[in-house]
C-alpha cells in the first residue's frame, strides 16, 4: 500500500498573516511530497472553559482544540502516513502522542511564532498563568522534543527553541507568498500630499501600532493616510481628510499601487509580518519598526526602521523626496529572498538533507 503524507493545521478563517502562512506550507508541502497523497486535518480552535478537562489541559498540554479525539483520529490516520507536517507549535502534544505510540515517519513542526510569547495576556490570563499559557509553553516544548524536524521564521525564534535544549534540528524557512504583483497605472493627481498606506486586520498589534501612529506621528507630517484590513473599518477612529479608513477590499493591489510607501508601526508580536512581505512584493518603500522588520534584510535602499515618533516623522517628512512610488529594490528583495520559489527550494533541500534522520530518536 502506498504511503500517504498527512499535513495537521488549525482550521483558517482565510483572514490574516497566519492564514496565508499556513496556505504557502500547504502548498509547498503539496509540491514536495503529492497533493493526491496529502491527507489534511483541520482542528478548530475553541474557547477554553472550565467544563474542559484541566487534566488534559494542564498536564497533557491538549491546547487550541486538541483534545482526546483529534488524538486518536490523527493515530489511526498516521498508520497510513509517512510524513507528518504539524502547523502550530501549540499542537506539541501530538507530535508527543505520535512518538510515544510508536510512529515511524517524520514529524515536521512548523514554528508561526513562538505561540506563548505572541498571544497577547489579559490581566486575568496572567493571573491564571498556569491554566491558560503554561500549557501553551510546554505544548511548544513538546514540540521541540518529539519533531523531527522544525521549521521556524526568523532566528529569533531559532534562537528560543534551541535555548529549550532539545537536539531537533531547527531550519530558518522565511515569510513568502505567492507573487500577484501586476503593473496597475497610477491615477494621476494635482495633489502634491504623499499617500501612505497600513494594511492589517483588526488585530490587537495592528490596533495598538496604528492608534499609536495617528495620535503621535500623523499630527505632524502632510501626508493622507489610508487604512485596510478586516473589521478595521470599525475601529473607534473617524474618517477625515488626512485618514481614510477601509475594511476588506477585493483588489488590494490598486492601494498598493497608489501608495508612495507602506507604514508598519508594530512594537509587539513574534514571528514574521505578513504585511512586510506583501508591501515587498508591490515594490513598496517600507517606514517600519525593529518589530515590522524582524526576519526580512531591509536596506536603506528598502526601508526605514523608526524607533519612535520623532523617527517616523523624519522618515515622513524625508518622503518629498521620493520620485516614485515603485521601489525597485523593494522588489527585487521580494524575489531574491521571499518568493514561494525560495520556499519551496530551502523546503525541499532541508528533507532531502534531513530524510536519513533517525526516526526512533525520541520513542525511548
Amino acid at each position: 500500500m502506498e504511503k500517504k503524507n498527512l499535513f495537521i493545521t488549525k482550521k483558517l478563517n482565510g483572514l490574516g498573516g497566519g492564514p496565508v502562512i499556513s496556505n504557502r506550507n500547504y502548498e509547498l508541502f503539496c509540491k514536495t511530497f503529492s497533493q493526491t497523497d496529502t491527507i489534511k486535518y483541520n482542528i478548530e480552535k475553541k474557547r477554553y472553559t472550565f467544563s474542559d478537562s484541566l487534566i488534559e489541559r494542564c498536564i497533557k498540554h491538549y491546547v487550541n482544540g486538541v483534545n482526546k479525539k483529534i488524538i486518536s483520529d490523527i493515530l489511526n490516520i498516521a498508520q497510513d502516513c509517512e510524513h507528518i507536517w504539524i502547523d502550530n507549535s501549540s499542537f506539541g502534544a501530538i507530535a508527543k502522542e505520535l512518538k510515544k505510540n510508536r510512529y515511524k515517519g517524520m514529524v515536521i513542526t512548523f514554528f508561526h511564532n513562538i505561540e506563548y510569547i505572541f498571544q497577547k495576556r489579559s490581566f486575568l490570563k496572567r493571573s491564571l498563568y498556569p491554566l491558560f499559557n503554561l500549557p501553551i509553553k510546554n505544548a511548544e516544548k513538546d514540540a521541540a522534543k518529539y519533531s523531527d524536524l522544525i521549521f521556524v521564521l526568523t532566528q529569533r525564534d531559532h534562537d528560543i527553541v534551541k535555548s529549550w535544549g532539545y537536539n531537533t534540528p531547527i531550519v530558518l524557512l522565511p515569510s513568502s507568498m505567492k507573487d500577484t504583483y501586476k503593473i496597475l497605472s497610477e491615477e494621476k493627481t494635482e495633489n502634491s500630499i504623499k499617500e501612505i498606506l497600513f494594511v492589517g486586520s483588526k488585530f490587537y498589534a495592528n490596533v495598538n501600532g496604528i492608534t499609536w501612529f495617528i495620535d503621535n506621528v500623523l499630527p505632524h507630517v502632510n501626508v493622507h493616510l489610508t487604512i485596510i484590513g478586516d473589521q478595521m473599518d470599525k475601529l473607534p477612529i473617524k474618517p477625515s481628510e488626512k485618514i481614510t479608513l477601509y475594511g476588506r477590499v477585493n483588489d488590494l493591489g490598486i492601494y498598493y499601487t497608489q501608495a508612495d510607501c507602506v507604514i508598519a508601526p508594530i512594537f509587539e508580536g513574534s514571528g514574521m509580518k505578513t504585511k512586510t512581505t506583501e508591501a515587498l512584493m508591490w515594490g513598496k518603500f517600507i517606514i517600519g519598526t525593529k518589530e515590522a522588520f524582524c526576519g526580512f534584510d531591509i536596506t536603506n535602499e528598502v526601508g526605514i526602521c523608526c524607533e519612535n515618533n520623532m523617527d517616523f516623522i523624519k522618515a515622513l517628512k524625508d518622503l518629498e523626496k521620493r520620485k516614485t512610488k515603485y521601489n525597485e529594490a523593494s522588489r527585487n528583495l521580494f524575489l531574491q529572498k521571499y518568493s514561494m520559489e525560495k520556499s519551496i527550494a530551502i523546503f525541499q533541500n532541508t528533507i532531502k538533507r534531513f530524510h536519513v534522520i533517525d526516526y526512533n530518536k525520541n520513542n525511548n
